[in-house]
């Protein structure tokens, strides 16, 4: 009651409060770009390797790509593949709920190509909250250095507590790859999505995608 931490007193009080901290994350429904040009929330983005893209909430320039079909040769050159990081979040770029499930890559019909998922930062259980929350105790109710002033135990009489937030997450990230065929694409046209499914409480599902909404294509590897 007096605004400190005390430690314990050493008795068996007969009145007395037990706690414990509880953490709740509120997300929104994950969304999606609904113009060509983007907004700052679920997208693909250029680059080859797992992460949000470059500063968020900025915009982020759709990404093209560029894959080789198979060359039968002689010698035989083998199909390449192309990397599109893409990741996903609510408005706040939150993580979406762990309930959703990430669902496999579509294309457009008739593309020689094939796509996969593979999944980085996907919240698998109710404790992600996409950034670190820790609670310190520190010397001072407003410590200037948190290295030196605070600590995971108390070291200080008094002690004051000190939440520590920081660290954030943007969303759930991963990558979606694209693979030449065994023939040029005919349409030299590829639309890919990813998308992410969850159920709801009436026992329907809701899914969300996010495309690239320009074309990439695959002629026979050179």
């Amino acid at each position: 009651g007096n605004g400190f931490w005390d430690g314990p007193n050493g008795v068996w009080d007969p009145d007395t409060t037990i706690w414990a901290e509880t953490r709740i994350l509120y997300t929104d429904y994950v969304t999606v770009p609904t113009v060509a040009g983007q907004d700052g929330f679920s997208r693909f983005f250029p680059g080859q390797t797992f992460g949000p893209p470059p500063a968020p909430p900025a915009p982020t320039t759709m990404p093209n790509f560029l894959v080789y079909a198979l060359n039968p040769g002689p010698p035989a050159l083998q199909p390449t593949s192309a990397f599109l990081p893409v990741f996903f979040t609510d408005k706040n770029f939150n993580l979406p709920n762990y309930k959703y499930v990430y669902g496999t890559p579509t294309k457009s019909a008739g593309a020689n190509i094939s796509v996969a998922w593979s999944a980085s930062s996907v919240p698998t259980t109710l404790d992600g909250l996409g950034m670190n929350f820790r609670q310190l105790y520190c010397s001072t109710q407003r410590p200037s250095n948190i290295a030196t002033q605070c600590a995971s135990a108390c070291n200080w009489a008094p002690c004051f507590t000190v939440i520590d937030v920081g660290n954030f997450q943007y969303g759930a990230s991963g990558v979606i790859s694209v693979t030449g065929g065994s023939l040029p694409d005919a349409s030299a046209c590829a639309l890919v999505t990813g998308s992410l499914t969850t159920s709801n409480a009436g026992g329907g599902s809701t899914t969300v995608a996010t495309t690239i909404l320009n074309c990439g294509t695959a002629p026979i590897h050179p």
